[in-house]
């Protein structure tokens, strides 16, 4: 299954007027289809919800991922410009290297599955 275009109008809308920064969606689509990137920085966890709620077609199960591993980034960074990310599970906060790993590892885990 290859996921070729999650983009619809509210979802470009929500891109247009800032609510959604474009590469969330690209990180998220590329994830899904086995494509790792770590140029970019780790997505909020408001960003990550904003993006399964206007992409319906995601399914339950990626959804569940993402959202159950409340691992996402503050917007803060190091002073080496690494992501601080809060980890709600260990209720800490940890300096994220590998950009984006911890969020979309699931999502790219649940696509090799189906």
């Amino acid at each position: 299954m290859k996921i070729t275009r999650m983009h619809d109008n509210k979802t470009e809308y929500a891109i247009l007027n800032g609510m959604l920064p474009r590469y969330v969606v690209e990180m998220t689509m590329q994830a899904l289809n086995g494509i790792y990137n770590d140029t970019w920085r780790l997505p909020k966890r408001s960003e990550i919800e904003l993006l399964f709620e206007l992409a319906p077609e995601l399914s339950d199960k990626v959804r569940q991922d993402f959202t159950a591993s409340e691992i996402y980034w503050t917007g803060d960074v190091d002073r080496h410009n690494n992501p601080i990310v809060y980890d709600a599970r260990k209720r800490s906060f940890k300096i994220e290297e590998t950009l984006a790993s911890t969020v979309m590892n699931s999502a790219v885990l649940v696509k090799d599955r189906n």
